[in-house]
């Protein structure tokens, strides 16, 4: 099989600053994008896709008012997508997301307080073809809000509590998918008569920017009703004779509990001397330069990890494609901002929560390296780079991957490459 690709995108964005009293800036953006790709058995043509559209966001951000200071914006998105020929997993489908949303911020140090709350209307317009011979018109009104306290005890310390509730209308692929998909080697199958996906959420997030130690460290709980995931079957698609047929996997709403966390902390060995300021004298004749040399090293240690427990409250199962516990470790060490190495290897463990119908995945560890050097000219900065992969070349599955039983990641591998910023 071949693929014929085609993609443009345009993009323009700007700001006007204080266009008018009690305003600081609004900020606009607006892209449009066309795709499409045609996939040959041969020379004879496949399967087609098409996917057309564009996605407008301004935000004004005012002045003060009173204790307030935030923004209010508008965001409208449109997308076209079709596919024809054996292998088209959903109908044409129109999609169309019109948003408001505010965002303000009450400081009073030191805490602050800050809240959002945001509005979309969604539209899923599918047209029948000869393999899909029903259309759907469906409208959504979802809306989704957020509180915040920032609590800063100390410059350079942060921790920060956050409660939301969010809304979610199902998407296209989830409403009217009915047909193979081969990037994912399933049979997916939709549910038109999907709701909203609710879920109310609790973050508890710290943070250290500054010192021989920096990090963060946060710990989440989300509740969800009808959380919608594609869920395996255990049952295979129809297939030509001599040919197997494909996993079929349904789109459903289920009940849902996630609690996790995250962490990061480096370690910074060897700190970067930077040079002082040049400063003038009193009667701006003579520049005074500093005496103190710059130690143009850099040598820093890094650790993370990041854990998620879900579980089905429905079927009191873990949800499929969770990712199992991960931490990894890197050394990493500069010089001049010119010369970069580093060295990073990441451990993920066996994954055993299962859906039904979901085969575990065993652990591994990756270890890669790499190294970059900058070279100036002109205007132009050239980084010159060679990083290597999977240096053990260890087997290695994904479990949150629909191909993961057919394709592990890739093996041992070296990338060369050039950089050009300007």
């Amino acid at each position: 099989m071949t693929i014929g690709l085609t993609q443009r995108r345009w993009d323009v964005r700007g700001a006007l600053n204080e266009p008018f009293g009690g305003v600081k800036s609004i900020n606009y953006k607006i892209g449009y994008t066309s795709y499409s790709h045609t996939e040959y058995e041969g020379t004879a043509v496949g399967t087609e896709f098409d996917q057309e559209g564009y996605d407008g966001r301004i935000d004004v951000l005012h002045k003060k008012l009173g204790p307030f200071e935030g923004a209010i914006g508008f965001q409208s998105q449109k997308s076209d997508f079709s596919s024809k020929g054996a292998e088209a997993v959903q109908p044409p489908t129109e999609t169309r997301i019109n948003s408001a949303f505010v965002f303000e911020e009450i400081a009073f140090e030191p805490f602050r307080l800050q809240f959002g709350l945001r509005y979309d209307h969604q539209t899923n317009d599918s047209d029948t073809t000869s393999t899909f011979i029903k259309s759907y018109n469906l409208d959504f009104d979802a809306v989704s809000g957020s509180v915040g306290l920032v609590y800063t005890p100390a410059p350079n310390y942060a921790i920060a509590l956050t409660a939301s509730y969010n809304q979610r209308p199902p998407t296209g692929v989830e409403l009217f998918s009915n047909g193979p998909h081969v990037a994912t080697n399933a049979f997916e199958i939709g549910d038109p008569d999907l709701g909203l996906e609710e879920s109310f959420a609790l973050d508890l997030t710290a943070r250290k920017k500054a010192g021989r130690i920096t990090g963060s460290a946060s710990v989440f709980y989300y509740h969800f009703k009808d959380f919608i995931s594609a869920d395996p079957t255990g049952l295979l698609s129809e297939a030509e004779e001599g040919e197997e047929g494909l996993p079929i996997f349904v789109y459903r709403a289920t009940n849902a509990n996630f609690v996790g966390g995250e962490l990061e902390a480096t370690l910074h060995i060897i700190e970067p001397e930077l040079p002082e300021p040049a400063s003038t004298s009193k009667d701006a004749k003579s520049v005074v330069t500093p005496g103190v040399a710059r130690n143009p090293h850099a040598l820093a240690f890094t650790v993370r990890s990041d854990y998620v427990w879900a579980q089905d409250t429905k079927s009191d199962r873990s949800l499929p494609r969770i990712t199992p516990f991960r931490a990894g470790a890197e050394l990493s060490y500069a010089w001049n901002d010119r010369f970069r190495a580093s060295v990073e290897g990441q451990c993920v463990a066996r994954q055993n929560r299962t859906a039904e119908f979901e085969l575990p995945t065993d652990s591994y560890l990756l270890l890669s390296a790499s190294v970059s050097y900058k070279v100036t000219a002109g205007p132009v900065d050239l980084d010159f780079y060679v990083k290597g992969t999977n240096l053990t070349d260890a087997e290695a599955r994904m479990h949150t991957s629909f191909l993961k039983e057919i394709a592990p990641l890739p093996g041992r591998g070296v990338l060369f490459g050039i950089r050009a910023t300007f």
